[in-house]
């Protein structure tokens, strides 16, 4: 069954965006690259489709770098680095291993939303309360199994939706998801039913959900109640962004990398195919007479050997390069890649000043902390919503990074001991950024204590 059989409308900024989520996804995704044949590696002149033999080694032989991966892969264990803080209550314990019902714990699943937000810019947290009649006990709760989930969707998931103004709000009134869920069939398989779940304000402005399936046979709607049985007056569902979290679909973050990451994979492809083509060393002959041809040549051996030519002949072994400027283009791309991301797990900038140095890696950092800063904000907000169903206090979800100590930058660490050797820094603050960092954990105090019987690199304690 279609998207049309279920009546997809698409957002304007969804079909603009979903040419760069896919290539974005694929270039997080090496099989998926080279699987896509000459969607990401065109034909060339001389090959006729993507199942000529000519094309097909030419895509075998190209080499897909994985720089968009080990990126994404980078970020999150920056972000990561010290995990997550949850703090619930009984009621709400259960998200710490299980938040969305099928066994995802809630760290699994921010790490799930990150790199949602890394790849598409993108994602969404919808708390999903099961539905009741009427005001439901603790008791009850627990004798049914009753609890909300939180379930992440990804951009590709979140096909439309739509806002209005109520004084000078923006309130989310529409929300429209396509999933895909898994049944048993009647003979005994398991087949895949499309569910298309719209979250919607009715005409008094309570919340609503339709869920259609493309089998007819799960349709259904329902008003989800919160712990005291009375309707909802906003719909649980938050958008997690790259930049903030509104409805408006923001740049992804890893494109320009990813862009240049395929870009990349086809110079890869020329400079194999060339390498392939010229690798092996070409023998030549001229001055050669129809007698000597056909006394030789079918018996003909490279090798060692005594080669007897006629008079005036002459023979020699051409081995050319490949072509390198597939190799060089392939080089610069990577140093770009590098300059506008990769520089986070591998840094290669060099600076002239501490100034500069800080103030560099100020900007790398903030775009990770914008990401973070999302993420803890559209949790938080959906933990509002899982304790106005349980009747709980709102759990809290931190994530335990501070991005000023994530990781010493060697050159920043040796501009900050620099500045603080020409006297252009106190020492406490070049130890606290050491500090900060990890490279050091004595208080200032204890150094002190230490360094009072000792002579500084200046030689003056006061520094």
């Amino acid at each position: 069954m279609t998207d049309q059989a279920l009546n997809f409308d698409h957002h304007p900024q969804y079909a603009a965006a979903l040419r760069v989520w896919e290539l974005n996804k694929a270039a997080s995704t090496p099989m998926a690259v080279k699987d896509a044949a000459d969607k990401y590696l065109p034909l060339a002149a001389n090959h006729p489709s993507d199942k000529d033999p000519r094309y097909q080694a030419y895509l075998s032989r190209a080499v897909y770098y994985g720089f968009t991966q080990e990126t994404i892969s980078g970020l999150l264990g920056l972000a990561f680095r010290q995990g997550v803080t949850v703090d619930t209550d009984t009621a709400t314990d259960y998200i710490k291993k299980n938040i969305d019902g099928d066994g995802i714990g809630i760290e699994q699943q921010a790490k799930a939303a990150m790199t949602n937000q890394i790849v598409c810019g993108r994602a969404g947290l919808f708390v999903d309360f099961p539905p009741t009649d009427g005001e439901v006990s603790k008791a009850e709760q627990e004798r049914l199994a009753l609890s909300a989930t939180v379930n992440l969707y990804d951009a590709f998931s979140i096909v439309d939706w739509s806002s209005t103004h109520i004084g000078s709000a923006s309130i989310l009134s529409r929300v429209v998801l396509c999933e895909n869920q898994y049944k048993d069939s009647s003979a005994g398989s398991t087949e895949e039913v499309k569910v298309k779940r719209t979250l919607a304000l009715d005409e008094e402005g309570y919340y609503f959900v339709t869920e259609e399936t493309d089998d007819n046979d799960q349709d259904r709607v329902y008003q989800p109640t919160n712990s005291a049985g009375q309707r909802l007056n906003y719909i649980p569902f938050y958008f997690v962004g790259a930049t903030n979290n509104d409805t408006n679909i923001d740049d992804a973050p890893i494109y320009p990398i990813a862009d240049l990451n395929i870009a990349h994979y086809r110079n890869s492809a020329d400079y194999e195919t060339s390498a392939f083509l010229v690798s092996q060393p070409q023998p030549w002959a001229t001055g050669l007479n129809q007698d000597w041809v056909n006394k030789n040549m079918d018996n003909f051996l490279m090798g060692a050997g005594l080669l007897s030519l006629p008079q005036g002949a002459a023979f020699g072994i051409e081995q050319t390069q490949p072509n390198m400027v597939s190799m060089e283009a392939m080089n610069h791309k990577q140093q770009a890649m590098i300059q506008m991301g990769a520089k986070l797990i591998s840094s290669s900038v060099s600076f002239n000043t501490a100034s500069e140095a800080i103030i560099a890696s100020a900007s790398e950092n903030s775009r990770l902390q914008t990401l973070i800063d999302n993420l803890v904000m559209a949790y938080e907000m959906a933990m509002g919503a899982l304790a106005d169903f349980n009747g709980s206090v709102p759990p809290e979800f931190t994530i335990d990074t501070d991005l000023s100590a994530v990781m010493a930058d060697p050159q920043l660490a040796m501009a900050v001991t620099d500045s603080w050797m020409k006297g252009l820094i106190p020492a406490k603050d070049a130890r606290d950024y050491q500090r900060s960092v990890g490279l050091i954990k004595r208080t200032e105090e204890e150094i002190e204590g230490e360094l009072a019987d000792t002579i500084s690199p200046l030689g003056s304690s006061d520094v």
